[in-house]
């Protein structure tokens, strides 16, 4: 039985363990970042000198870089460390204080998996998924969340199961973590409208639906509101915009 090519995504793994870019990765090993995105998507291979130059950068073994899983193999090692009593959680980006309270931030998971960047949206969902996975997690807030582990070996579990909620944003392979993002992006649509909505009132001393006609300009960008057509026609003029056009309010 053929072996199972793991290359791409022991390389995004590697990357993102060690915080090396893809600029960064290509210029080393003189490729386009291009070829590195393709390799981690798995569109194809290096040829044999670059998957030389790869493995050399990262000091890994060619039949590990093929055919390994980078992951268990570091999470496995984590966890004899764990064993033994000798273990030390700092992996990149992620520092843990093992069993007690942890405090996440976007800029731990920027360092810690560096492919995809980090809003709301995301570090929400990844909450409520580590949450659904058993992991106490203690608040949620703009940047961040706290997360309380029980034992030093949840720690070690911790840094595994993050990396893999992480990774689903990318392959949308997770029912329940595509279902919550959609969730929460109509929450902060709807949330966002109401704030320009306001603000909007507050700016124009009334709702943009209780006027009868607003002008936008010649690349189409709003401009102005008004009761009138020649309101507009008006505002248009204190703005000395010459090409414009007057629209009705639906």
């Amino acid at each position: 039985m053929q072996n199972e090519i793991n290359f791409g995504k022991n390389l995004r793994v590697l990357r993102s363990e060690r915080g090396v870019s893809q600029q960064e990765l290509a210029d080393a090993i003189h490729v386009t970042r291009q070829s590195i995105s393709k390799w981690e998507r798995g569109a194809g291979n290096p040829d044999i000198y670059c998957l030389h130059d790869v493995c050399q950068y990262f000091d890994m073994g060619i039949e590990q870089m093929m055919y390994g899983n980078v992951l268990t193999d570091n999470f496995l090692t984590e966890l004899s460390a764990c064993e033994a009593g000798c273990l030390e959680i700092n992996y990149n980006g992620i520092k843990l204080c093992g069993k007690g309270l942890n405090v996440i931030t976007d800029e731990d998971l920027e360092e810690f998996f560096n492919i995809i960047r980090y809003d709301l949206k995301k570090i929400s969902v990844t909450a409520m998924t580590l949450n659904k996975h058993g992991y106490t997690i203690t608040e949620v807030f703009d940047n961040g969340f706290s997360v309380f582990l029980k034992s030093d070996l949840d720690a070690v579990h911790f840094k595994k199961d993050l990396f893999h909620v992480l990774e689903c944003f990318i392959h949308h392979d997770d029912v329940y973590i595509e279902k919550e993002f959609r969730t929460v992006e109509e929450i902060i649509d709807s949330a966002t409208y109401e704030v320009l909505e306001y603000t909007m009132k507050e700016i124009l001393g009334a709702d943009r639906k209780d006027f009868k006609y607003y002008w936008v300009d010649e690349m189409e960008n709003p401009r102005g509101y008004a009761y009138t057509e020649q309101e507009c026609k008006e505002q248009a003029f204190e703005q000395e915009c010459k090409h414009f056009k007057v629209l009705s309010v639906v």
